[in-house]
């Protein structure tokens, strides 16, 4: 008897696991979708994710998929289905009908509720009907305006030339962008001093700037660099990045001369004693002394043309050292060699500056360009060149660190040489390897002219 019972036992207990195994499955069944066969929305999904009904914050270019338990009479589905408030939509299916793809010709409104709406119907293709209606709410995300500023592509320009000024936005949006601008400074408009293409400027959808350019006229006066200030106003669909305030210069013609470099060094020791400026010829000058200079000791303004440069001729790329007149022996042993490649030299003792002091060059009476800002001294500045340089390089000032040629007698003492003094420069080695390369792969060495050079 004993076999008996215990193959009873075992045929009991694997009854139980049968049932209680059914009873889970049954279980599980309950808590997903119901077997039916009645027509259902199994799962909605946007941007690659199920979403419910009440969901928020979506894009306005947001396309919806509806997925059903059953391929669809497309017509009969598309003549029930409508969206509130009303949008331009286009309705795609996918080969078996059950997944409907809503994506939206034009952008839906920005903070908005919509509602997708199916009557209950019979839309499935064999017939099949849904129980009840389906409706489906989402609410589109705020506008969010882009970062707006102005800009220029040069930071001035002269009389007969054209300047473009560019609005940008931070990054493309959906809407267009519109603004009017503002012109003032001491140049005059409407077609005195210069023209503007346009008073306002329109940025399209989906792009990210938008432009006008201005135009210098020629007057045939004399009137030295005046400027143009250009503000936003009236904006819509963007917000400034800051307070846009955007002011180029105007020229009467492309000067003839300008500035090249300045140092005040402290030659052999501590104190100042190498003062010059470096003009440099950008064309034929008849006659030099047509120019000059005046210093703003300390800024606080201009003090006027207070140094006439000789009455001499110059040709287009000569430089001309205008020096301190007590510190010509000092600067000549500093530039050694160097000295003989300004092929002009002049002397006066009213290049008395400091190395925080701003200047102007002169035209007659007219200044035509301003190293650092006649109202401030440099002290602390970018510009200042106290016991060292600033020189310019293709249009773009660069500066030895202060004090950085102090205590040099020459300049090969210096911690910093004056770029025109070395007229080529090692400014990079690369040796740069890459599948393939082998070991002479990217080989180079990087040099910069500092000034032009007859024979490389």
């Amino acid at each position: 008897m004993k076999p008996f019972s215990i193959l009873l036992l075992r045929s009991t207990v694997f009854f139980c696991l049968a049932l209680l195994a059914i009873v889970s499955c049954k279980k599980d069944d309950d808590d997903g979708l119901p077997i039916t066969n009645d027509l259902r929305v199994l799962q909605v999904n946007t941007e690659g994710n199920a979403i419910s009904s009440g969901a928020t914050d979506l894009s306005v270019i947001s396309a919806f998929e509806l997925v059903f338990s059953h391929g669809l009479n497309t017509s009969a589905f598309e003549a029930a289905l409508s969206i509130t408030p009303d949008a331009d939509y286009a309705i795609a299916y996918d080969a078996t009908n059950s997944l409907v793809t809503i994506s939206f010709n034009t952008p839906l409104a920005y903070e908005t509720e919509y509602t997708i709406r199916l009557p209950q119907g019979a839309y499935g293709a064999g017939g099949a009907a849904s129980t009840g209606d389906f409706v489906f709410t989402f609410t589109t995300a705020a506008f969010e305006p882009p970062g707006l500023s102005l800009q220029s592509d040069e930071s001035g320009f002269f009389e007969g030339e054209t300047l473009t000024v560019t609005a940008k936005l931070d990054r493309a949006i959906l809407e267009e962008v519109s603004m009017e601008l503002v012109f003032s400074g001491s140049a005059q408009g409407e077609g005195v001093d210069y023209s503007a293409s346009a008073a306002s400027i329109t940025i399209p959808a989906g792009q990210t700037t938008g432009s006008i350019e201005l135009t210098a006229l020629p007057d045939g006066d004399l009137e030295g660099e005046e400027t143009i200030t250009i503000a936003l106003t009236n904006i819509v669909n963007a917000v400034e990045v800051s307070a846009q305030m955007l002011t180029v210069t105007l020229g009467d013609t492309p000067p003839s001369l300008e500035i090249a470099g300045v140092l005040s060094l402290k030659i052999a020791g501590t104190s100042t004693n190498g003062r010059a400026i470096h003009l440099r010829a950008l064309e034929d000058i008849a006659d030099l002394s047509v120019y000059g200079i005046g210093i703003a000791n300390n800024g606080g303004g201009t003090d006027g043309r207070e140094i006439d440069l000789p009455a001499i001729s110059v040709s287009t790329g000569e430089d001309i050292l205008l020096l301190r007149d007590v510190d010509a022996a000092g600067l000549a042993t500093y530039f050694g060699d160097c000295y003989a490649e300004f092929e002009h030299l002049a002397e006066s003792d009213g290049v008395n500056f400091n190395g925080d002091d701003p200047f102007e060059l002169y035209n007659g009476n007219i200044v035509i360009e301003t190293y650092g800002d006649v109202e401030v001294s440099g002290g602390g500045l970018e510009w200042e060149y106290t016991g060292s340089w600033a020189y310019k390089l293709a249009g773009v000032w660069e500066y030895g660190k202060v004090d950085c040629a102090i205590d040099a007698a020459t300049l090969q003492e210096a911690d910093c040489v004056y770029p025109f003094c070395t007229p080529l420069q090692l400014q990079g080695i690369l040796a740069i390897l890459w599948d393939g390369s082998g070991t002479n792969g990217g080989k180079a060495v990087h040099l910069r002219a500092n000034r032009d050079i007859d024979d490389l």
